[in-house]
């Protein structure tokens, strides 16, 4: 029974594993495609994230340049700033404004007291912190049992214990991510009422805001699998 625990305790890290280092290359991958569809103007998306904070109701929503690239963009609520890197701010591709209309969503989430998310950003970080300790107690218990050590219910309650805590990350990572889209949908729906873009590009950031939900998935998988080095970094 052990040794049948330990080998699907296994096949699941192999699999959380593979989804950790394809899912930042898929991407990539997505964004260099559309990043070669450019806007025709010299509008840039750091012009465009200006313009919509202003039209905001939110006026102290930050800008803020950061190095790196466009997996260093994100949204800070401790300083209730959007943060860019160079390339993005400069760039007049259709990738570059769907980056900034959905960091403009986690804006807008946070300064319009969305409960959800303050409770949801904190659920994840609760996850990950708890989620990192799953599978080496998953592994740990199943190994004790295969060895057979007594009494049999210390390795049962190891192996439990670990499956439980995966199984809470998970869904509260499921649900986190339910966040993410919902800031791309707020988003798109700047983008669709600019007359900045057409529906090609509009079509275009959906796609890849969609395509950045194995993403999310990808970065807890990474947080939780850090402990073993084979699993890329992260940002957000």
């Amino acid at each position: 029974m052990g040794l049948y625990i330990l080998l699907i305790a296994l096949f699941i890290f192999a699999l959380v594993l593979a989804i950790a280092n394809y899912a930042p290359n898929h991407f990539m991958t997505k964004y260099k495609k559309i990043s070669n569809y450019i806007l025709d103007s010299d509008y840039t998306a750091g012009q465009f994230a200006i313009d919509i904070v202003r039209k905001s109701q939110y006026k102290d929503i930050q800008l803020r340049k950061v190095d790196g690239n466009v997996n260093d963009c994100c949204f800070i609520s401790k300083i209730n700033a959007i943060c860019l890197d160079e390339e993005t701010i400069d760039s007049n591709s259709i990738a570059s404004f769907a980056v900034v209309a959905h960091e403009y969503g986690h804006a807008i989430q946070h300064n319009s007291g969305d409960k959800s998310f303050k409770l949801l950003t904190a659920l994840k970080s609760l996850s990950i912190l708890l989620g990192r300790f799953a599978f080496p107690l998953m592994i740990i218990g199943a190994i004790v049992m295969v060895i057979n050590i007594e009494p049999a219910w210390i390795g049962y309650s190891i192996v439990v214990a670990g499956a439980v805590i995966f199984i809470i990350t998970i869904i509260a990572q499921l649900i986190t991510i339910s966040i993410e889209y919902k800031a791309s949908d707020i988003g798109l729906a700047v983008m669709t009422q600019s007359d900045k873009f057409g529906k090609k590009s509009i079509r275009l950031a959906k796609k890849l805001l969609r395509s950045a939900g194995l993403t999310y998935i990808g970065a807890f998988f990474s947080s939780i699998l850090s402990w073993t080095l084979l699993v890329p970094k992260y940002n957000k």
